[in-house]
């Protein structure tokens, strides 16, 4: 998700209620520790410290309230008792996971004042003693209890409003992911026809060269048959209709076969590509084998892609209990946490990559619909850009591509909705 600084926006109409309905005076600051909104005073004491010039740019109360932003930003809640008498807290904001802003609140008494304290607190703050005495004298505290309410209503109140903030993100990044998506499909499916199409016209005019043309032609006819055929598994996966029919399979042969396929692709990159699978062990089980074969293709096409000339890609599987979990590893860059949240998403394509995006996304459908999960890991944080000998490649991304594959039910089509209602009874352990 992409960072966004804080939408005053977005506040203004929680915080003056707040303020409205706790008589506490209420400011928002941003990350920097500026004051985006406020200070919302609506009680007779925050009328008199505003009118004092207590929140003015340079005023004693900007500064009390900035010293708590900043502790706040550094690590959550934080509150001070200013000039001995008024307390004052601050509630960091976090929106997709990342403190963004506060929201600073109070600057009420914590206790009954007297006339001598009020003076004091006056001389300390730069407002009128006397003033203030006039004040606390008609006014209740802000007891343990209360504080503890409004904080919590606070809370929940500013939940709500990052629900609806990082919905209304989320939103218009799909909404910018459609587009994008729709400009490659143009583009890819624009691109085999553009091929045809000059292909004919040579064809016309130097039919001796029919040969070379036909066979060019024919694979721009694969190529843009294997687009549309992701756009029907992608609207398929997105709407619960994709389906597997299950048989009889052995998982290693479409290992290797997947890695056969796949293997000109490497070497025609520099890249190592191996299966390194037990000996006699067949994987058998139910499945799909053509849905599989896609799973794999899709998968060693990334890692390939993805890993620098002179790297490797490796294959792997492993039986343990009910469970063969399948592996490959590349020598790659590896993928950052924002990538990593998203890779399984539909129409997300990596640092501007070509293609549609939608891949990993119907990889992810199949492997849910034979029982089992479709994962991408990395040790570290961050992307690795570390290259390593490709006879031994070290694990910088994992798939564990399939789970519970012996316990799968075996006969017959399922559909991806069939595939989650029979995920959720399946019994723990």
């Amino acid at each position: 998700m992409i960072s966004r600084p804080l939408d005053p926006a977005d506040w203004t109409a929680l915080l003056p209620a707040f303020a409205a309905a706790t008589g506490l005076v209420v400011s928002l600051y941003d990350e920097r520790g500026d004051r985006l909104l406020g200070p919302f005073a609506p009680s007779a004491l925050g009328s008199l410290l505003q009118a004092a010039g207590l929140w003015d740019d340079a005023g004693a109360g900007t500064r009390e309230e900035q010293a708590l932003v900043g502790t706040s930003l550094a690590g959550g809640a934080s509150e001070a008792l200013v000039g001995g008498a008024l307390r004052v807290l601050a509630q960091p904001v976090e929106l997709h996971e990342r403190i963004c802003g506060v929201v600073v609140y109070g600057w009420v008494f914590e206790a009954f004042a007297s006339s001598l304290g009020c003076n004091a607190l006056g001389a300390a703050i730069g407002v009128d003693g006397a003033a203030l005495w006039r004040i606390a004298r008609r006014t209740s505290p802000l007891s343990a209890a209360q504080q503890a309410v409004y904080t919590e209503l606070l809370q929940a109140m500013v939940a709500a409003v990052v629900r609806q903030i990082e919905a209304n993100h989320r939103l218009l990044e799909l909404a910018n992911a459609r587009e994008a998506f729709l400009a490659r499909v143009s583009h890819d499916l624009r691109t085999p026809l553009q091929a045809m199409r000059l292909r004919l016209q040579l064809l016309q005019h130097a039919p001796e060269d029919a040969e070379e043309h036909v066979a060019q032609m024919l694979r721009n006819v694969v190529d843009q048959a294997a687009l549309v055929d992701d756009l029907v598994d992608g609207a398929r996966t997105m709407t619960g209709h994709l389906s597997v029919k299950l048989e009889p399979t052995s998982l290693a042969r479409v290992v290797r076969e997947s890695v056969g396929a796949i293997a000109p692709q490497a070497q025609a990159a520099g890249v190592r590509l191996a299966a390194d699978l037990p000996e006699g062990e067949p994987f058998d089980a139910p499945g799909d084998p053509h849905r599989l074969r896609q799973v794999f293709w899709n998968l060693l096409q990334n890692a390939v892609k993805f890993t620098p000339s002179g790297g490797g890609v490796v294959v792997t599987a492993q039986a343990s209990g009910a469970e063969v979990v399948v592996r490959i590893t590349d020598s790659g860059r590896g993928m950052g946490d924002e990538e990593l949240l998203h890779v399984f998403e539909p129409y997300v394509t990596l640092d501007g990559e070509r293609g549609i995006g939608l891949g990993l996304a119907i990889a992810h459908e199949i492997v849910a619909l034979h029982g089992g999960t479709l994962r991408a890991d990395r040790p570290g944080r961050g992307r690795s850009t570390a290259h390593r000998d490709p006879a031994a490649v070290a694990p910088l991304k994992e798939l564990v591509v399939v789970r519970d594959w012996r316990s799968a039910a075996g006969g017959g089509a399922r559909s991806s909705s069939e595939a989650r209602t029979a995920e959720t009874r399946r019994p723990a352990g």
